[in-house]
């Protein structure tokens, strides 16, 4: 899956269909309460949600940077990640750590 979303990205770089933006915006939810939710379905929820848009947010960089024209990169996070929701607790915590590694990359 991750290999894919490498490929795509560097693919539209190289051949500049997308040269300044890029928007990470992966995301499952699984509607279930905090105490029925399996240790690995909140591993799952994690790499998908973070892991998955932590590397998108890495690999558009490297790419950005080696062409020396700047861009934005744009982490969606949805309304879980300023309000945390019953039944989706494991959701809404992927996507508040979204905007805490969005506003970290923003710095770097």
């Amino acid at each position: 899956m991750y290999t894919c979303l490498f490929l795509i990205i560097q693919f539209l770089f190289l051949f500049s269909l997308i040269r300044q933006v890029v928007i990470a915006n992966a995301g499952i939810c699984i509607v279930k309460s905090l105490l029925e939710t399996s240790a690995d379905e909140w591993d799952k929820l994690f790499e998908v949600n973070m892991r998955g848009v932590f590397l998108c947010y890495r690999e558009a960089a490297k790419v950005m940077i080696k062409q020396d024209k700047g861009g934005k990169i744009i982490g969606a996070c949805s309304t879980a990640g300023y309000k945390g929701y019953p039944m989706i607790g494991h959701y809404s915590a992927t996507k508040w750590g979204v905007r805490g590694l969005t506003q970290a990359a923003a710095q770097e």
